[in-house]
């Protein structure tokens, strides 16, 4: 719950950027991985909303459940068995977002950005051929429909198009649903045959082929593709001595920047913006610098009995 917090700091970081990016005259456009902060922050918040209900909410059998935990647990599974709210469902939704988060932060690294950026151009090129592997689909259910419309096949529009979805990942036993069409059971077979091998052996293997060749041209330049996305942030996270202080802190630590935020809006001294900026920026790297001055002393200290026995070691050589 306390990590599922941290989300809320996201959406104040496209604020601080929207208001950086218009003090200081530089473009801003929000980004894919921006709209999924939205979302992802909706997703928490209305799982907090269900928490506190669910929490405050009287035990149906006091017998079951007498402690908050209990009570909080029992009013969950009651509200997904009675079909009221499936808490599950907005729980899983949170859990794969977050992991879906830590992907996105991953893709501005040298060692996994570039691979992130090559999956993201297949998706693209994917839903583009599925879109029109879907229209064939919908053609020859039609067809089926109209024609072989006596077979329990094809008795309803989206049993046949999952049959044929399932024919076409080879999922289908044998050709006998045609065996007593009136047209002959050849027409049956001859019409089946064809939505097999434009799907599974034509358009499939297409697919790889359409993969193949996108990794295979992307991957010689993985080091542009790091650099590329490196180079479009530049602009929008550039310091800037009176206002760069509102985007060097990342979440969470970027929340102690909203109470200062309606000083850099009024302030007109641009000196005194510096002052300020310089102050906050300190107040954002505290958290970091107290953190390398504590892991500091501490592999300092762990290490004097290591450096004691060198510098003995040392001295012995030298003597003798």
């Amino acid at each position: 719950m306390y990590v599922a917090m941290l989300s809320f700091a996201f959406p104040f970081k496209i604020m601080l950027l929207w208001f950086f990016s218009k003090r200081t005259g530089r473009e801003f456009s929000l980004k894919y991985e921006d709209y999924f902060d939205l979302i992802l922050a909706f997703l928490v918040a209305w799982w907090f909303e269900k928490f506190e209900e669910y929490s405050h909410k009287e035990s149906s059998d006091p017998r079951i459940a007498n402690t908050p935990e209990e009570i909080f647990m029992a009013n969950i599974i009651e509200g997904i068995d009675t079909g009221e709210f499936h808490f599950d469902f907005l729980l899983a939704c949170v859990a794969g977002m977050f992991w879906g988060r830590m992907l996105l932060m991953m893709k501005l690294t040298k060692t996994f950005g570039p691979m992130i950026k090559i999956i993201v151009v297949m998706l693209k090129e994917l839903t583009i051929f599925l879109v029109l592997w879907l229209i064939q689909l919908f053609i020859f259910t039609c067809i089926g429909i109209l024609v072989f419309g006596e077979l329990p096949e094809y008795y309803d529009f989206l049993q046949a198009l999952i049959w044929l979805f399932e024919s076409s990942m080879g999922e289908w036993q044998s050709l006998a649903p045609y065996e007593n069409l009136s047209l002959g059971k050849e027409v049956g077979q001859v019409f089946h045959l064809i939505v097999i091998i434009l799907n599974l052996i034509l358009l499939l293997n297409t697919v790889i082929a359409i993969l193949s060749e996108t990794y295979v041209r992307y991957s010689q330049m993985s080091l542009g593709l790091y650099y590329d996305g490196v180079i479009a942030a530049i602009p929008a996270y550039k310091y800037n001595k009176y206002y760069g202080a509102l985007v060097c802190a990342p979440p969470p630590v970027n929340l102690i920047m909203i109470p200062v935020l309606p000083f850099f809006q009024c302030m007109d001294s641009l000196e005194n913006l510096k002052i300020l900026n310089k102050f906050m920026c300190t107040i954002a790297y505290l958290p970091f610098g107290g953190f390398v001055i504590v892991f500091f002393f501490a592999v300092n200290i762990l290490l004097i009995p290591v450096a004691y026995i060198y510098a003995v070691y040392t001295k012995w050589v030298l003597i003798f």
